[in-house]
């Protein structure tokens, strides 16, 4: 036998320019072949790299009879007994990394009507840190895979998650290497997050080929619709779309109990973007809560536009809109992305505006400062599309008679006018100012 295992080691090796260790050979006559302590080793990796792969037993199981009459009729059936796959970004390479798969496309291809694959308690290390993810299952035959992975109080992003993933795909062959694929649908079950079981799940259709990996789900966290491709380059790139409508914010208090948060009312409108590096994601957020909550108030809508790299974004042109028809406008702030689930967040975004102008249902209040650099203060009322009415206080520059002038309104004066948009640039105003009255063409031009 240990001759036999040098030979099958020596060919092995030559065949898909990998070192690979067989421990022992046993079997049995009816139909069994055993190989223990098997390893996969790439010499083009750096030393203490090189292991890609090692299991504690792998099985062949076949028809003796086949063998004897040479009809092949059976399916031989491999079982791989508690390996260890090791996947890590290129590092240093000097060759291909997995010229194994290669030698694997071909055999699947020439036997895939009579190969059948049992994978049992696989654990996936991966990256410098060796992350571990174990108690993987893998069932293949006749170009269907199907894989459970169990998820065991995983920290992500500061939350314990707890899951059973399970992917049922199919291969799909190309012409070229390049071209194979593995599409199918990815789906949780079981899913707990911070102790709490949630009463949806997920679910996502996927492509995955050599060069990178498509997903769109309808249904992700219970309802958004995420799009998206992560290639895996040397330097891979992401490119995600989370778009939802009327999605329940109590679907996230899983996952932000712990928080800041303790209510979760309201409905959201989402489009965000992310794109890029992974370590350097650029950010686009434009998001709508209707019927929310901060603190003990509750608010009619808020709108947030955000903008930036990934965690840190910037806060630009966002507003509450509150109960009583007042409009809160943001302050133009840069925050970390998970400051948004927050109240805090939003009380600070409030506090630090100038609040210069405050809407309330059709009334909007506003506080400038004219061309002297005076402040006037202005009350205006929408009258349908294209009007408004306008009444406005001002200073004008103070001579030195009117500064010693004991009468208030010698230093103030009152303008009320009507404005009607004519087009995006061009309004007609008319308006009264005392003795006054001012009729103007107004087109507003940006420099």
């Amino acid at each position: 036998m240990r001759e036999g295992a040098n030979f099958l080691q020596s060919l092995l090796s030559r065949e898909t320019n990998l070192d690979i260790k067989i421990g022992k050979i046993s079997g049995k006559l009816r139909g069994l072949i055993r190989f223990d302590d098997v390893r996969l080793e790439n010499p083009n990796l750096p030393a203490g790299l090189r292991v890609i792969f090692r299991a504690e037993r792998l099985e062949f199981n076949y028809d003796l009879f086949d063998f004897l009459s040479k009809k092949f009729h059976s399916k031989i059936v491999i079982t791989v007994r508690s390996p260890e796959f090791y996947w890590r970004p290129p590092v240093g390479l000097r060759g291909d990394a997995f010229p194994f798969f290669s030698w694997m496309r071909d055999l699947l291809l020439t036997q895939r009507q009579r190969f059948v694959l049992h994978v049992k308690n696989l654990k996936l290390i991966t990256g410098a840190d060796r992350n571990e993810l174990k108690g993987i299952h893998l069932d293949y035959e006749n170009d269907h895979v199907d894989v459970t992975l169990p998820i065991s109080h995983y920290e992500l992003l500061g939350n314990d998650i707890s899951t059973q993933i399970h992917m049922k795909a199919h291969l799909e062959w190309g012409m070229l290497q390049k071209d194979d694929q593995l599409a199918g649908q990815l789906f949780t079950e079981g899913t707990v997050v911070n102790w709490q079981p949630l009463p949806w799940e997920s679910k996502m259709d996927f492509a995955l080929t050599r060069s990178k990996i498509l997903i769109d789900s309808s249904f992700f966290l219970g309802g958004l619709d995420l799009t998206g491709a992560i290639d895996f380059s040397p330097e891979p790139e992401v490119s995600l779309s989370l778009k939802t409508k009327d999605f329940p914010i109590k679907n996230f208090s899983p996952f932000l109990s712990r928080g800041s948060i303790s209510n979760f009312d309201g409905t959201l409108d989402l489009e965000a973007l992310f794109e890029g590096e992974v370590d350097s994601l650029k950010t686009e957020i434009h998001a709508t809560i209707n019927g929310g909550k901060t603190g003990q108030r509750h608010y009619r809508a808020l709108n947030l536009h955000a903008s930036g790299v990934y965690p840190t974004i910037r806060i630009y042109d966002s507003q509450m809109l509150m109960d009583d028809g007042i409009a809160m406008k943001f302050a133009e702030k840069t925050v970390e992305f998970w400051d948004l689930f927050s109240s805090r967040t939003y009380k600070k975004l409030i506090s630090d505006s100038d609040q210069s102008q405050v809407a309330m249902g059709d009334w909007e209040f506003k506080r400038e400062m004219n061309d002297s650099n005076l402040p006037e203060f202005l009350v205006g009322r929408s009258l349908g599309k294209h009007a408004s009415l306008q009444f406005r206080k001002f200073n004008e520059p103070f001579d030195e008679a009117r500064i010693r002038s004991s009468d208030p309104e010698d230093k103030q004066q009152v303008e009320v006018g009507v404005e009607y948009k004519l087009q995006s640039k061009d309004s007609v105003h008319y308006k009264v100012r005392e003795d006054e009255q001012i009729v103007g063409v107004e087109r507003k031009l940006s420099f």
